[in-house]
């Protein structure tokens, strides 16, 4: 299970279309909007807030994270493992810009999500290294 979050602004659309383009094998990909509208465009934002950076005057993609990633958990631990059947080791999520730090976020404060470094093995949460070969 490949479980993509998009960018500050962004939506949906384009990485359910980049899921079924990597095509990947016994993969099934689930791509998840952001909860918030961003303000009255279409795209939708990760945030608690929408907070305005007072030095560049543009959207501060760090503006608290504690909604989405308990929205993020549920999803996994409640639909994805409870209801699917789906063992936590057997998801990926792979978030771009504030999607992403809505994975680490998630990752960080559970006991059950991976997450890896490129340049490291992977690790869990509970910081016991799981290695794969």
């Amino acid at each position: 299970m490949l479980i993509l979050l998009h960018g500050l602004g962004d939506g949906h659309d384009a990485f359910a279309t980049l899921g079924r383009q990597m095509n990947l094998p016994e993969t099934a990909c689930v791509s998840v909007r952001g909860p918030k509208a961003l303000l009255d465009l279409e795209g939708a934002h990760w945030g608690d807030d929408i907070i305005f950076d007072s030095t560049t005057g543009g959207l501060d993609a760090d503006s608290g994270l504690k909604e989405s990633t308990e929205l993020l958990k549920i999803l996994i631990k409640e639909s994805l493992v409870e209801k699917c059947g789906y063992a936590p080791r057997d998801i990926v999520i792979f978030g771009f810009g504030q999607g992403g730090m809505v994975a680490l976020s998630a990752a960080r404060k559970s006991q059950t999500i991976a997450f890896t470094n490129p340049s490291t093995d992977l690790y869990t949460c509970s910081r016991n290294p799981v290695f794969r070969h």
